[in-house]
């Protein structure tokens, strides 16, 4: 009021959507307890890639994980010398950062990439390189990752983060879908420059086969709708997910990444209809929570 905070006392909301980056479930049980069982949705937003790819390995979307093992330097040496490149991943992270790239060239050299192609680290040594990685890694958890060779459109890298929600009847349900470009200099496509509608970079892609086109759309949204099945069979009572594909360069679609508390602003230059969209559902989900009675 008046440009100033107020303090004041207000009842319980009849739902809560758990914003927060961390694990809150103990106080939204305190909650609960007041407002009634499973009434509080998304009580997990951080997630651990680790887990993450542990959960989905045992389902049928394994096929499309790009091959994932906790970090430690002699398994990065046999990994590179079986796939000459590697990602190594913070395994809790977002917005691109901390992630690395690695090549191991046919002559011997290792290259060390901090976000853009340029190397930031060139080595013959493979001790020196562990070295270098150590000390920007320091305690943290990493994860070697495969580099997936991804689809590129006017020679930037492209991804697709799509939304996935649970709408007014308690279903999962596509809200969103945006392809993102990374800069020509990165091949993080996360730290992207432009978007686009999914349709529109699928047309591209496939100019003289809109049936292709049509079946890659709707593979990607069973691929999304089932990851997020498997993952709330998991975690429990989670209503939002960001994932993130791309297709590589034999057309095969490939998961990326699964994010719990995923930005969406990002959705914005699609159009002000399609960000409603998404906070819409929210809302409906809420409005569902309080109108049936869920089974703690």
């Amino acid at each position: 009021m008046n440009g100033k905070w107020n303090k004041r006392t207000f009842p319980f909301p009849k739902a809560i959507y758990n914003c927060c980056y961390g694990d809150k479930r103990a106080l939204l049980k305190r909650f609960e307890k007041t407002i009634g069982p499973q009434k509080c949705f998304n009580a997990l937003c951080r997630f651990s890639k680790w887990t993450i790819y542990q959960i989905l390995a045992d389902s049928p979307w394994k096929s499309y994980l790009p091959e994932s093992h906790l970090y430690d330097a002699t398994k990065l040496t046999a990994f590179l010398d079986s796939y000459k490149t590697a990602f190594l991943k913070p395994q809790y992270g977002s917005k691109g950062q901390g992630i690395f790239r690695v090549e191991l060239s046919p002559t011997g050299i290792y290259t060390l990439s901090e976000q853009t192609w340029d190397p930031s680290f060139v080595t013959s040594d493979p001790s020196a390189l562990l070295s270098q990685l150590e000390a920007k890694i320091g305690l943290k958890k990493y994860l070697i990752q495969e580099e997936i060779t991804m689809k590129k459109v006017n020679d930037r890298s492209i991804d697709f983060r799509v939304m996935v929600q649970k709408n007014g009847a308690g279903q999962w349900a596509i809200t969103g879908e945006l392809v993102r470009f990374a800069n020509k200099q990165s091949y993080l496509s996360n730290l992207f420059t432009k978007s686009d509608m999914l349709q529109n970079v699928l047309t591209i892609l496939y100019p003289t086969k809109p049936r292709k086109a049509a079946a890659i759309q709707n593979k990607i949204h069973e691929v999304c709708l089932g990851v997020a099945d498997k993952l709330d069979q998991h975690y429990g009572h989670i209503a939002e997910l960001g994932i993130d594909v791309t297709i590589d360069r034999n057309d095969q679609i490939r998961l990326i990444e699964v994010n719990g508390r995923p930005s969406k602003m990002i959705f914005k230059d699609l159009g002000q209809p399609c960000l409603d969209q998404l906070y819409q559902t929210t809302i409906d989900f809420a409005e569902y929570l309080v109108q049936n009675k869920i089974a703690p």
